[in-house]
């Protein structure tokens, strides 16, 4: 059933607002993972809920060496690819289907890479410097970081840009900095005691911590997400090793650890809060699984919280604001209930937990809804 949230207005403004129907959904769910299959050269997708598999959800396109995802703001699957010069790889987010390759570096391997809350694509490369790349047209808007050591892995948290380098001669062990998540300009050095070979993504939690993966050990590091004062090691399951990438349950109370052994990856569930251990979500080898680089949770579609419509200057404004969960949604507008419809081309504004626009139209009888692409 389609779900749509509709009021009237004084200056005869339509409004109609909601999400797609559930006939209409594509291939990927809410509640599926998205898994980088490295040694397949695949991007699998397994139930979140039950850990069971769903199938090959992307392949080709020249993928040997998957080394990152996400899902960018026009709702598709970018893979970064391994390689000299490294790659960024779009792919269909409702069928899975290669479509171009979006970014090739300036050089150097691409060690990992990231959506940022601006919509645009940032890679890291091995020397640790991060470049940045138009979400739109994906041509190099140059180094946003500089290079340090060797990069680890990066994560968007609270305005900020949180990168891991992994050890160097000259200091043995993993470091996690801080930057400035709009100009790239250097805060601080968080924490530097990771060890050598470990620190890869950060990832900003439900609960509002940080949270990093020390690959070598069988931790995962907590930091406080306000201070990001070390809280601990939440996770200190000696039985399950090599923590390389982490997502958060549908719930928002679970902690999902890909561990990579080299061999035969597995996804765990812990307990968020007490870091207890909960199942093996996902088995070694299922599903074909071998040496697994990253994972995601597809993002569950866009909430609206407020929907407001005024006069200025003779002109309809309407302002919408809804939950951040990575712009996965389309703005469209028509004349008329019946069609044709198109996408407005707004300018949107973000923080860490809102996403909003402002629509002016001189036309009383314009409509516009607010379209998941999930």
């Amino acid at each position: 059933m389609k779900s749509t949230l509709s009021f009237p207005s004084r200056l005869a403004l339509g409004v109609v607002l909601g999400v797609v129907a559930a006939s209409a959904l594509p291939q990927l769910r809410a509640d599926t993972l998205v898994v980088a299959d490295a040694n397949s050269a695949v991007i699998r997708r397994y139930d979140a809920t039950t850990g069971a598999y769903l199938g090959v959800f992307a392949s080709g396109g020249g993928l040997p060496d998957p080394v990152g995802l996400g899902f960018g703001r026009d709702g598709n699957l970018y893979v970064g690819n391994l390689g000299f010069p490294g790659t960024v790889l779009r792919y269909n987010g409702r069928t899975g289907a290669f479509m171009d390759v979006f970014v090739t570096t300036t050089g150097y391997y691409l060690y990992g890479m990231a959506i940022g809350p601006d919509g645009n694509v940032y890679a890291g490369l091995d020397n640790g410097a991060i470049e940045r790349f138009d979400g739109t047209t994906g041509a190099s808007m140059g180094v946003f970081i500089p290079a340090h050591a060797v990069y680890g892995g990066m994560g968007f948290h609270n305005g900020s840009l949180f990168v891991t380098y992994l050890g160097t001669s000259g200091h043995p062990y993993g470091e996690l900095y801080q930057y400035n998540g709009t100009t790239g300009a250097f805060i601080a050095n968080v924490y530097s005691t990771f060890s050598s070979n470990g620190p890869r993504d950060p990832r900003s939690g439900p609960d509002g911590n940080l949270y990093v993966p020390d690959w070598q050990t069988y931790h995962v590091v907590k930091f406080n997400g306000t201070t990001l004062t070390y809280v601990g090691n939440i996770i200190n399951d000696a039985s399950h090793y090599w923590p390389m990438a982490l997502a958060f349950g549908t719930d928002g109370n679970t902690l999902l650890v890909l561990e990579d052994n080299g061999l035969a990856s597995s996804i765990n569930r812990y307990n968020l809060a007490t870091g207890a251990f909960i199942n093996q979500l996902v088995a070694p080898g299922s599903g074909g699984l071998r040496r697994a680089s990253g994972l995601v949770l597809v993002p569950s579609p866009p909430r609206l919280v407020v929907a407001e419509a005024h006069q200025e200057a003779l002109s309809e404004v309407m302002t919408l604001t809804w939950t951040n969960n990575g712009s996965w949604c389309v703005l469209e507008s028509a004349a008329a209930v019946t069609g044709p419809w198109g996408q407005e081309t707004t300018t949107w504004s973000t923080n860490a937990n809102w996403i909003s626009t402002q629509v002016t139209s001189t036309n009383s009888a314009h409509f516009y809804r607010l379209k998941s692409n999930w």
